[in-house]
């Protein structure tokens, strides 16, 4: 916490896959975002008026390569597929440390899973991999 807001240090993510907790060593970045239907009608009477229709959320985890645990998740996804198995969701919780000292916890879910990027190797380079989800819905865990 940088005393009034939060910053990235005040969140914790944690990934349940098919096989269980995904460990994700150094997360560097987590964007999520509400995607909605936006309606909009044009009346007769000059008024246009808006409604937005909650859909689903997607994001993405950005994070520094410190072990094979991301690529173990994609790797037991795709297996499952190509074997003819119902495709594998996942949950993720999302767990931030409040302003005021309390604590949030969300629970995406159903969420698949893809690897955007897989990271580049380059010589005296991090390789920074790119985790993107999309989830039915998120709910409050406490």
């Amino acid at each position: 916490m940088a005393g009034d807001f939060n910053t990235g240090r005040d969140i914790t993510v944690v990934i349940t896959g098919p096989n269980g907790t995904v460990t994700l060593n150094y997360v560097t970045s987590f964007d999520r975002k509400q995607n909605v239907t936006k309606l909009k009608s044009s009346c007769i009477d000059g008024i246009t008026r808006h409604e937005n229709i909650p859909d689903d959320w997607t994001g993405s985890i950005g994070l520094d390569r410190a072990g094979r645990e991301v690529d173990d998740l994609i790797y037991a996804l795709e297996v499952g597929y190509f074997a003819g198995q119902k495709t594998a969701k996942g949950t993720i919780t999302e767990t931030i440390s409040e302003v005021d000292q309390s604590i949030s916890q969300w629970r995406y879910a159903p969420c698949v899973f893809d690897l955007s990027d897989a990271g580049k190797w380059a010589k005296d380079s991090k390789v920074e991999p790119k985790l993107e989800f999309s989830a039915s819905r998120r709910t409050l865990v406490k």
